[in-house]
């Protein structure tokens, strides 16, 4: 059995956002480069066998069986790893070709092709080793031939070539950059609540659907705590919206606060608060949520001092969809309403218990 994480920050899920947008893109383009190996490389290894680089020919078509292999079960194999062999390709294709055409002009003015290609398939470390990588190696068999002399390549076209590479990846370095910047960006502005800073409705969904993924496969507990505040239409009728903000953002800070690290806190929606939390059963979720109700009790919130919130519990049962728990907890949160608020209620699908 593989070793058991927490999913702490849920880095995969259902959710469509940028990232899988971008994987998508990459994923298209790798294929392509699948394609042109198995069309281009049987032809340069036909060169190759016939000027007797007999070990650069073979490689080529090594490298177009497993093309076409990975072409076969493609359906099979994950998007990421397509890529990744997409790039692997991609650098193995140039470095031979660069190494056995490196007597030649045109074996080195295409260097500054590379950059662009290995950060645009990859990401901004693993593209720039290979582009560190490939320059070394390039550089060291050039200069290696240059001890017995090599016909056709002039310094000046080896210094062009070079500036060129290094500027082509500079260039790339600093887009690819650039886009993981605004694609975390964009991923917290549609996942993360605006106000508090905290899962919103969406980013949560994507999270519970890991939390779930991960409780089945490990067969662990998984929890749920929905609260929901007491009068707070009467708070901002009497202190005003701006206050009712101040508030919820406080509220998001304090629930953050008083959970695990592996613990999952969102605005569901309004003055709902959802809380998941992996590895914990129906008990400890009510020991939790009794804290939780108790620390609001407690806590001086700015200008409206001590607040009670109404508190749904449940436990991920089997057969269960996300909506199934989300409906029992909502259940559980009505119920506590329903009986005075400041309560506590879980509900399970065999029976609804008053906790506190």
């Amino acid at each position: 059995m593989p070793e058991k994480q927490l999913n702490v920050d849920g880095a995969s899920g259902a959710v469509k956002n940028v990232f899988y947008s971008r994987l998508t893109h990459k994923y298209d383009f790798a294929r392509y480069i699948i394609y042109l190996a198995i069309v281009m490389m049987p032809l340069l290894a036909y060169f190759d066998y016939k000027n007797e680089y007999y070990v650069a020919g073979s490689i080529k078509l090594s490298l177009v069986a497993l093309c076409i292999l990975v072409l076969i079960f493609i359906r099979r194999i994950p998007k990421h790893f397509i890529v990744l062999f997409a790039v692997l390709s991609a650098f193995l294709m140039s470095l031979i070709g660069g190494v056995s055409k490196l007597d030649s002009e045109f074996g080195i003015v295409w260097l500054p092709v590379l950059p662009l290609l290995y950060l645009f398939l990859s990401n901004v470390t693993l593209g720039t080793i290979l582009v560190v990588v490939h320059y070394v190696v390039i550089s060291y068999v050039y200069f290696s031939y240059a001890e017995h002399g090599i016909e056709g390549v002039e310094q000046r076209v080896w210094i062009q070539a070079s500036v060129a590479y290094v500027l082509s990846a500079f260039i790339s370095v600093a887009y690819e950059s650039s886009q993981a910047k605004l694609q975390n960006e964009l991923i917290h502005e549609a996942e993360y609540d605006y106000l508090t800073n905290i899962y919103n409705r969406r980013g949560m969904s994507r999270v519970l659907q890991d939390d779930m993924a991960y409780a089945r496969r490990y067969k662990d507990p998984l929890s749920f705590i929905l609260l929901d505040i007491d009068n707070f239409k009467t708070i901002n009728d009497r202190y005003g919206h701006e206050t009712g903000d101040v508030l919820l953002t406080e509220l998001g800070r304090v629930l953050k606060g008083n959970v695990r690290v592996v613990d999952h806190v969102s605005r569901w929606g309004g003055e709902e608060f959802l809380i998941s939390m992996p590895n914990t059963s129906l008990k400890q979720a009510q020991i939790m949520a009794e804290k939780l109700r108790h620390t609001l009790s407690q806590h001086a919130f700015e200008h409206v001092g001590n607040i009670t919130a109404s508190f749904g519990i449940t436990s991920l049962e089997a057969d269960d969809e996300l909506a199934d728990c989300i409906k029992r907890a909502d259940m559980a949160l009505y119920k506590a309403k329903d009986a005075g608020k400041n309560q506590l209620y879980t509900v399970t699908k065999e029976q609804v218990v008053n906790i506190v």
